[in-house]
């Protein structure tokens, strides 16, 4: 008696266009009729876990908590279960959901509340009620009568944080205040980005600097901004390197341990200034902004948009430049701006007529 040959199939998957290589699958490696999930170990688990959990920034993680709470809560108010929710609960919150001051959330928070409950579903292998009539319409009838625009950060633009930027003293605290906004500007950094540069994300060029920037929102893998030589943001990091370099806080060039931060606190003593071994919080890179221009520390990243689309740079250049995901993005920055710059169509419209009005005279 004879062994009967293993069963045998091939797969074909395409390698390059035109061309199909097959795999040859044999025994215990056909397909199976039910997925079966791995068995993992304890490390193993806590490492899917760990990324996970570096999937978002941790601004959008409190986001969807605080959203997905909101939620919760006005479904236990109502008798109502939140997971699976019904078309009836997602309805009725979207149209009385109240903030703690007592007013309706706006709808951008809303949507963002929305993505949060349509996450909680998903991840679970649950159907969300996103989709249902009712919460179409009860959706579309919020935005008509609440509006969907945006207000947004003001733009810090170049001719602004070139006032702001001479006005400060030329102090350490000063230097490092200036360097904080040209940098933040040449890179259209968030705040989170700003207070996350280490010394070790500075690397020097032949023709400048390049910084290594992690976008600390998308997500995206880490991208380089770089400023030529004699640039505004150039000049200024370098005055602030000299500062840190003067100074007896020990500085570190290694990615992790004490004494790493570019951008950290200046402390003024009876001996001299202090630079502190820690980076600044965001928080504080919030301060530093509003104190020296007045304006919100996201105003650095709509100003970068704001001008670059006045110099005619296109949307889709102005998205890679910061980073954005979409040029959609882009556009709710600079629409209600990039009207006043020279190459705009209706400064163009604007500028024919002038020049027939001139030569009519």
């Amino acid at each position: 008696m004879t062994d009967e040959p293993s069963p045998r199939a091939e797969l074909m998957l395409p390698v390059e266009p035109g061309e199909l290589t097959p795999i040859t699958l044999t025994g215990a490696h056909l397909p199976a009729e039910t997925p079966r999930a791995p068995s993992f170990t304890a490390e193993e688990i806590d490492a899917i876990r760990a990324n996970v959990e570096a999937s978002d920034a941790e601004n959008t993680k409190r986001a969807y908590t605080g959203a997905w709470a909101s939620f919760v809560a006005y479904c236990n108010a109502h008798d109502a279960t939140a997971l699976p929710a019904t078309p009836e609960a997602l309805a009725g919150y979207l149209s009385h959901a109240l903030r703690q001051d007592g007013k309706l959330y706006t709808v951008g928070t809303l949507n963002l509340h929305l993505s949060a409950i349509k996450r909680a579903h998903r991840e679970r292998g649950l159907t969300p009620p996103h989709g249902h009539p009712l919460v179409y319409r009860v959706w579309k009838g919020i935005r008509r009568t609440r509006g969907t625009h945006q207000q947004g950060a003001p733009a810090l633009t170049a001719d602004l944080l070139a006032k702001a930027v001479k006005a400060i003293p030329s102090g350490p605290r000063g230097r490092r205040d200036v360097a904080l906004l040209h940098v933040g500007f040449a890179g259209a950094l968030r705040r989170s980005e700003i207070a996350a540069l280490r010394l070790c994300d500075v690397v020097l060029h032949p023709r400048g600097v390049r910084l290594h920037v992690v976008r600390r929102k998308t997500g995206d893998d880490p991208t380089y901004v770089d400023v030529a030589t004699g640039s505004p943001a150039a000049e200024a990091l370098f005055s602030w390197l000299d500062v840190l370099a003067t100074t007896t806080t020990p500085l570190s060039l290694e990615p992790e341990g004490s004494g790493t931060a570019l951008f950290r606190a200046v402390h003024e003593t009876f001996t001299g200034p202090r630079i502190a071994a820690t980076g600044l919080s965001e928080g504080s890179v919030r301060d530093v902004v509003k104190r020296r221009t007045g304006l919100t520390a996201h105003s650095l990243r709509a100003g970068y948009a704001t001008t670059a689309a006045e110099l005619g740079q296109s949307l889709a250049e102005i998205r890679d430049a910061g980073g954005w995901k979409s040029i959609v993005t882009v556009d709710r920055y600079i629409r209600h701006r990039r009207q006043f710059g020279a190459d705009a169509p209706r400064a163009k419209v604007q500028a024919a007529l002038a020049a027939e009005q001139a030569e009519g005279k």
